[in-house]
């Protein structure tokens, strides 16, 4: 059995590193509109929507985030809660792992 180092970093460094800068925002009232708003920031990388939440992502959700939530309060949103997408441990773990059997592979071939 072969054993190699994947990746050393902190927790939080290889969470961005593989899942990026997300924020979950639950609002009630959010139309097409606020949306395209929220899409014209320049700190602004992408914006969806999943099963009722926006999820933005973002390059620095600790300056972002609440001029995104004053923009959505501004804009007539009622927010509900704004939460750090996380992964677990065990995501980036896997994450990793996927990562690098898929490297692997690569130079196999």
């Amino acid at each position: 059995m072969r054993r190699h180092l994947i990746a050393v970093d902190s927790p939080k460094t290889l969470h961005r590193r593989l899942f990026g800068n997300r924020t979950r925002v639950v609002a009630e009232g959010v139309s097409s509109e606020i949306l395209s708003s929220l899409r014209s920031f320049p700190f602004v990388q992408e914006i969806q929507c999943e099963n009722g939440e926006i999820v933005i992502e973002q390059d620095d959700p600790e300056s972002g985030n609440p001029v995104l939530i004053a923009e959505l309060v501004k804009q007539g949103a009622v927010i509900k809660w704004v939460t750090d997408d996380k992964a677990s441990l065990e995501d980036i773990y896997l994450e990793l792992v996927d990562e690098t059997s898929g490297e692997r592979g690569r130079e196999n071939q």
